[in-house]
């Protein structure tokens, strides 16, 4: 029996969240003029919403009864120091059973939503269905998107990219074409990777509870039954030959199940993958300044250990507001365009590379056979990353008056 704190917590980042909404609440206020409803739409919608709410709330309460019971028995088990590994017994029978009502709850939560949407849709005319359907295209995006991302970029919005820069009427225009062709990409590939995760995710639950009913041995007791049927003398190499044979056959199921997961990997690359040409398609048909802007808001968002602000560079910008004479200003300025802006630019992309790859590698790391020099270098980019901040922070700070110096203070600077 699994604890019970940490059982349900990836629904947090998965598709089968039972806290996704059935739809997000801006469009739920958007809903009458985005699909032009007349009076009497308005009142059904708003009719079929309500009683939406009032049967979510009793699910939601029902299903947090649910959880609570099952983390009691998993603290149960715990009190009474008994193996989680082990099935079939009166406490991991019940917690077993708990779950499949859990999960049963969360699948009505979903279809409850399902249902309700479906019945917009009814009182809607073939023309508001259209755009009801590119709704629910982008609640989907908003909602599912970042859910399980695999790869830096894969959760990344692009028309949330290019509603943060400040671009011309004229360019947002220009690049209407290409966005309607990714939102209709990217909801086909969303739709089959939410599906395959959340078919994934319920195999995990249904194999917890298989093990709980006493219906799944676990490896643990597979190997324990092994040594088991040993003879009472038998000797050391009979010992290790069982030992292996139990290894090998765990091994064999970890193999599995990683190349089991490579057709969802897949679907998980497409997107990260339709995000990037996205970007690159855009920077290209855009003046160069825009270009780069788009580019680089990506990029921000989609390694955010890469390129967050570091901590040297707030305190460089109210550096920037002090009434600096023009040496002062030239100073710093050179110390940061000599020095510390081409240093961070190539640390950033090696470390940017250095992530792809180890993404990339998902398999080994699954298994454990990640190239070291992958971790041990990015550990090293980022120390030297601190350096070039404390490098920047002795270059600046001696330029500062006394005065200046007590109104932006002594930045510390960490690893991060």
């Amino acid at each position: 029996m699994c604890h019970g704190s940490k059982v349900f917590a990836q629904w947090e980042g998965s598709p089968y969240d039972p806290a996704i909404p059935v739809l997000t609440e801006a469009q739920i206020d958007e809903l009458p003029s985005r699909l032009a409803l007349s009076e009497a739409q308005r009142a059904t919608v708003r009719e079929i919403l309500a009683e939406h709410a009032r049967q979510s709330q009793l699910l939601h309460e029902r299903l947090t009864a649910l959880r609570e019971e099952y983390r009691s028995l998993a603290a149960k088990v715990r009190s009474q120091g008994a193996d989680d590994l082990r099935s079939g017994d009166g406490v991991a029978r019940q917690g077993a059973l708990v779950m499949r009502r859990i999960l049963d709850q969360v699948d009505e939560i979903h279809g409850l939503a399902e249902k309700s949407r479906s019945l917009i849709a009814e009182t809607l005319s073939t023309e508001q269905r259209e755009a009801f359907e590119q709704i629910l295209i982008e609640r989907r995006r908003v909602c599912t998107l970042a859910r399980g991302v695999r790869f830096s970029g894969e959760g990344v919005d692009v028309t949330e990219v290019v509603k943060q820069c400040d671009l011309s009427p004229a360019a947002v225009s220009e690049m209407s074409g290409i966005l309607e062709v990714y939102v209709s990409q990217l909801d086909e590939l969303l739709v089959r990777r939410n599906r395959m995760e959340i078919g994934r995710e319920r195999a995990q639950y249904e194999h917890l509870i298989g093990r709980g009913l006493g219906e799944i041995e676990s490896e643990t007791a597979e190997g324990v039954a092994a040594l088991k049927q040993l003879p009472p003398h038998a000797t050391h190499e009979q010992v290790l030959a069982v030992v292996a044979s139990v290894n090998a056959a765990a091994h064999r199921r970890q193999m599995e199940s990683v190349r089991a997961e490579e057709p969802l990997v897949a679907i998980h690359r497409r997107i990260r993958d339709l995000n990037r040409e996205t970007i690159d398609l855009l920077a290209s048909r855009l003046p160069a300044d825009d270009g780069r802007e788009i580019a680089n808001r990506f990029l921000s968002d989609a390694y955010p250990r890469v390129y967050a602000p570091l901590q040297i560079d707030g305190w460089v910008d109210k550096v920037l507001m002090l009434e600096l004479t023009n040496r002062q200003r030239e100073g710093i300025a050179n110390a940061i365009s000599g020095y510390y802006d081409p240093v961070c630019t190539r640390l950033n992309e090696e470390l940017r590379v250095l992530i792809d790859r180890e993404e990339q590698s998902w398999m080994d790391a699954r298994l454990n056979r990640l190239d070291p020099m992958i971790r041990t270098r990015q550990t090293e980019i980022i120390e030297q990353r601190r350096a070039a901040q404390v490098y920047l922070r002795e270059l600046v700070w001696p330029m500062l008056s006394e005065q200046q110096q007590s109104e932006v203070g002594y930045p510390e600077v960490s690893s991060h």
